[in-house]
């Protein structure tokens, strides 16, 4: 059985996983743009558009090409039309292969619909739980503003597109990331600036080294690339060799940080800035259901949240592993606020999923129970199994709410399903077809799951219409 157990973290108004791909036609106007999108949608120029991320969507991104920069002239005026706080242009070295076409595009328009936006980057934060004595007090968060719309111009130098006759209306803010229009000796290369701060003095560091590093290729050897910051906390890189780097900024006696990745693929300029948390230590225990120590388990931190709200990625998660009596020390670890996650074969931990505790902190207790195996056999109306793309849903007695486990998967070719690692609680289980209909009505089953059994199960899944083959 193809099988995507999880707890339910949120819901969507977006189908999961959809992507819209489409190309020169006309687009309509989609609930949630800034007045004066549309028109730029569907300017003549366009020879592609898609929608991401992959789960939630509200990311529209449309390809254009042009023969002459008046095109691109005429685009812009448009696109200063829309009404939003900030609209910006971000001018790039080309050229710039489109991810729908395969061909050369010339610029993309970028417009976020702001609930989508909102779902991905904040809404999930507020389902987040504090332990201990400020359980009934929110985590702490910062909203994160929608992107402005945007516009990426990629200067290929083949005449069509010359940067010094483009005019540019002053509604629109431009940022230039291309290395030489800082100096012509970066010419061909690409340019890393990052200033490196204390986060709570505000002060420079001196001598943090920002990393910057390439995984192996094909024929090419991995490249790494290190600077230490000076006095003022600044440090500068040039990047000879195209590829996509991931940076990490570390310092002595603080936490690292994993900024942003650089996308060199063409010469880029790059600029960030970083500010470091001096760690604190987080200690507890974990325990089983009588309260007995559990040995050998790997206790992993991460969601970490500043104490103002602020995120603070610091690439590897810090983790410990549990002592003879079931004692852990996590060290290095940001102060503020941290997710622990405690995961094992065949055990489930009963603290909430969305728990957050402070950090520093010493009494941490996570309890760990017994999973149990679900198994059996899918049958039609006529007692024999069913064969076709069925799935097999299961989830909380109560319903899909935030925190709870859950699983959805395809049953096996042969009828038969197994699920591993179902925590204890009540259940309900039911089979739909693939495709389905508004007319179907599943046999909901119920099921109370103990700890540390193997429940057997036949299933009635009654639909008499022919489905696609299940080979999952």
């Amino acid at each position: 059985m193809t099988v995507a157990a999880a707890l339910v973290l949120g819901a969507c108004g977006t189908s999961l996983g959809l992507i819209l791909v489409g190309g020169a036609g006309p687009m309509h106007e989609v609930a949630g743009w800034p007045d004066g999108a549309p028109a730029v949608a569907n300017m003549p120029t366009r020879v592609s558009l898609w929608e991401g991320p992959p789960f939630g969507g509200g990311e529209y991104h449309f390809q254009y090409v042009c023969e002459k920069v008046e095109q691109f002239n005429e685009f812009l005026e448009t696109f200063a039309k829309i009404k939003a706080e900030r609209l910006e242009l971000v001018v790039q070295n080309g050229p710039q292969t489109s991810s729908v076409t395969g061909k050369p595009t010339d610029w993309e328009f970028t417009v976020w619909v702001t609930d989508n936006f909102d779902r991905l980057n904040n809404v999930s934060r507020y389902f987040y739980v504090p332990a201990g004595e400020d359980a009934n007090k929110p985590v702490p968060s910062v909203r994160q503003a929608v992107p402005a719309p945007r516009v990426d111009l990629y200067l290929s130098g083949d005449g069509r597109l010359i940067w010094e006759r483009v005019i540019v209306p002053h509604e629109v803010t431009v940022i230039d990331r291309r290395p030489e229009s800082v100096d012509r000796k970066y010419v061909g290369k690409g340019l890393v600036r990052g200033k490196v701060f204390d986060t709570s003095t505000k002060q420079p560091i001196v001598d943090a080294e920002i990393d910057l590093f390439m995984a192996a290729r094909e024929g090419q050897e991995a490249v790494r690339l290190t600077g230490k910051t000076d006095a003022e906390g600044r440090c500068e890189q040039v990047v000879p060799r195209p590829g996509y780097y991931q940076v990490a900024v570390h310092a002595k006696g603080y936490v690292p940080v994993q900024a942003s990745g650089f996308d060199n693929r063409q010469p880029m300029y790059q600029t960030f800035e970083v500010h470091l948390l001096k760690p604190c230590t987080v200690r507890g225990q974990v325990v089983d259901i009588a309260g007995k120590g559990l040995e050998g388990l790997e206790v992993h931190a991460g969601d970490f949240t500043q104490a103002d709200g602020r995120g603070y990625s610091c690439g590897e998660a810090p983790f410990a592993v549990t002592d003879s009596e079931g004692h852990f020390e996590i060290q290095r670890v940001p102060p503020g606020f941290i997710s622990l996650r405690c995961r094992a074969a065949n055990l489930y931990q009963t603290n909430h999923i969305l728990q957050m505790w402070p950090a520093p902190v010493s009494d941490v207790r996570l309890v760990m129970v017994a999973t149990s195996t679900v198994k059996g056999e899918v049958i039609g109306s006529d007692g024999r199994r069913v064969t076709g793309s069925i799935i097999l849903e299961m989830e909380a007695a109560g319903g899909a709410k935030v925190g709870t486990w859950g699983s959805s998967g395809y049953i096996k070719p042969d009828g038969t399903f197994e699920i591993n690692g179902v925590p204890p609680g009540d259940y309900v289980l039911w089979t739909q077809p693939n495709p389905s209909s508004s007319s179907f009505e599943p046999n909901r089953e119920p099921l109370k799951v103990e700890p540390g059994r193997v429940y057997e199960l036949i299933l009635t899944h009654n639909d008499s219409e022919r489905r696609f083959d299940n080979e999952h």
